[in-house]
């Protein structure tokens, strides 16, 4: 039923921290690190959610902080919104993953492989990327701020609106790659091993805030840090938990903090899918009353039986400010007649033949008069 409703980030960060979701997680850690992520499918294949991602290898909102990651071989996995703050990924190998918006500040990624990934809008914020590969990588809005970037590979990426402030970028080879309207120190590219492609629109040695509100990036990368709310109440419950197992369980202990609880507005999360409610309408007091279409002084009269109702006589409505239908002549004071009336029968000036000669009747025997004198 759950596979069956979009679930939200708080959703895929939650059940991580289950007691599923942590088994989960080290079983997937040991088949990158032994297995080349192979079977991390077929790990996953009933857990939760995983059904919205076509391939199986759902890692998303997966959290693995500073853990050890060195070596591993993950393969094709969609890692989207995942956090990876702190961790060991020396060498790992993530070609092709979905990184997308990842929390990756202060991970070491150096030797690492990371050609055609989707990073965009990720957070490499203090992170070591000393030869790190990002070839052909989608790395749009990406935040390099305070990284170790030397000899690293952006060759063919797209870091448009990249930030790489305060960053170290000694012999990086930014080869063919796009980095319109980014951000770099003074002299920055002058130590670079190859020029980017594209460099219109740069900015210089501007703070982190003013260039990702000038670029239009301030609501969108500011959430690839965000923790999730839900995931923030589970933590502290688990933690409160430890600290009451570890202290044997006596009353002294602190209290599990409980779930904060809110009235319901109408715009609750259930499994990922918004919950509206109902509102509670007024009842309406239905009156019986007679339908009687307005179409003119006939309207009220009933139509007659087996036939249909006749159409309405002209009203003369009013058009363009002049009265139309019978009664055009009607509205208004009636003008005297003006001027030398015109007999009825007198022919028309234009158009006419005037009047016709009266001729006498023939006489017996003599000639027809042609109307000559």
């Amino acid at each position: 039923m759950q596979d069956d409703i979009r679930a939200s980030l708080d959703d895929l960060a939650i059940r991580w921290e289950t007691p599923k979701g942590r088994e989960l997680k080290k079983l997937v850690i040991a088949d990158a690190r032994n297995n080349a992520g192979r079977g991390i499918s077929g790990i996953l294949k009933d857990f939760m959610y995983v059904k919205e991602v076509p391939h199986g290898c759902d890692l998303r909102c997966v959290t693995l902080d500073g853990e050890d990651l060195s070596n591993c071989i993950f393969g094709k996995v969609d890692m989207s919104w995942a956090s990876l703050a702190g961790a060991n990924l020396s060498r790992s190998d993530m070609r092709k993953s979905n990184l997308k918006r990842a929390n990756l500040s202060k991970a070491d990624l150096s030797m690492g492989r990371f050609d055609n990934t989707d990073c965009s809008r990720g957070d490499f914020t203090g992170s070591t990327l000393d030869g790190t590969h990002f070839r052909e990588a989608k790395m749009n809005g990406a935040i390099f701020v305070g990284a170790t970037a030397a000899r690293a590979s952006f060759d063919s990426c797209n870091l448009a609106k990249a930030n790489f402030r305060e960053a170290d970028l000694d012999q990086a080879n930014f080869n063919n790659a796009d980095c319109n309207n980014a951000n770099f120190d003074s002299g920055a590219l002058d130590r670079l091993a190859a020029q980017p492609a594209k460099a219109w629109g740069l900015r210089w040695d501007m703070a982190k805030d003013d260039f990702e509100r000038e670029v239009g990036l301030k609501s969108m990368t500011s959430r690839a840090t965000k923790k999730f709310k839900g995931l923030d109440v589970l933590l502290q419950q688990v933690q409160a938990l430890k600290d009451q197992m570890d202290s044997g369980g006596s009353s002294s202990a602190s209290p599990i903090p409980p779930v904060p609880t809110k009235k319901s507005s109408g715009d609750d999360m259930v499994f990922g899918a918004t919950l509206r409610g109902t509102r509670k309408l007024r009842p309406v007091q239905e009156e019986l009353v007679d339908f009687v279409p307005r179409m003119g002084p006939d309207a009220k009269r009933k139509p007659p039986e087996g036939g249909r109702r006749p159409p309405p006589p002209r009203t003369g409505r009013v058009r363009g400010g002049r009265p139309t239908g019978p009664q055009r002549r009607a509205t208004g004071p009636q003008r005297p007649p003006t001027g030398p009336q015109r007999s009825p029968t007198e022919p028309h000036a234009r158009g006419g033949t005037g009047p016709q000669r009266r001729q006498p009747p023939p006489t017996e025997g003599g000639p027809r008069p042609t109307g000559r004198s």
